[in-house]
């Protein structure tokens, strides 16, 4: 068994399953190979409890798997991944707290994007995300402008890591 930083849960930003599908982000498909790993793992998948995140899943993935569009390992990763008994941890949303502040002050944009930075945090642990544009770019600002309110919640481990990242810390 290999090394993991991952412990419990982790927030996986949708794009990243998406980039299964991808051979240009899914360079040496390190991507199934983190999912799979963490799969492996017994990692649940943390969502939030107003369906925000299994609301964007349902939307952008489960069709995907409906349709067939892929094949092999990929059909089995997401499948694996969007059981209805695959382990999640579902962490209570509330977007006018101090965390949620904070990152929104960080980030305007896409509030769903927002919401996987805040369910990760919240718990303390890593998200996974392959949106450089509006997360991964600001990342450092995300993890300074809420530093004191997660450490005062006890969720100062958090962490953001590209897909290329989180495959690097499982070798």
């Amino acid at each position: 068994m290999s090394d993991t930083p991952f412990e419990g849960c982790v927030a996986i930003d949708t794009n990243v399953f998406l980039h299964l599908f991808n051979p240009q982000e899914n360079t040496d498909r390190h991507i199934d190979r983190v999912l799979a790993h963490l799969y492996e793992q017994g990692i649940a998948l943390i969502v939030d409890d107003k369906g925000r995140i299994p609301g964007e899943y349902e939307h952008q993935i489960i069709p995907r798997i409906e349709k067939g569009d892929e094949i092999g390992i990929v059909s089995q990763i997401l499948g694996a991944w969007f059981l209805p008994d695959a382990p999640r941890r579902v962490v209570s949303l509330d977007m006018r707290d101090s965390l949620m502040q904070a990152i929104r002050n960080a980030m305007p944009t896409d509030s769903t994007d927002r919401i996987f930075v805040y369910v990760a945090f919240k718990e303390g642990k890593i998200l996974i995300s392959n949106d450089r544009e509006d997360i991964v770019s600001q990342r450092q600002r995300l993890l300074n402008d809420t530093r004191r309110i997660r450490k005062r919640i006890g969720s100062d481990d958090a962490e953001i890591l590209t897909s290329q990242e989180a495959h690097d810390g499982i070798r």
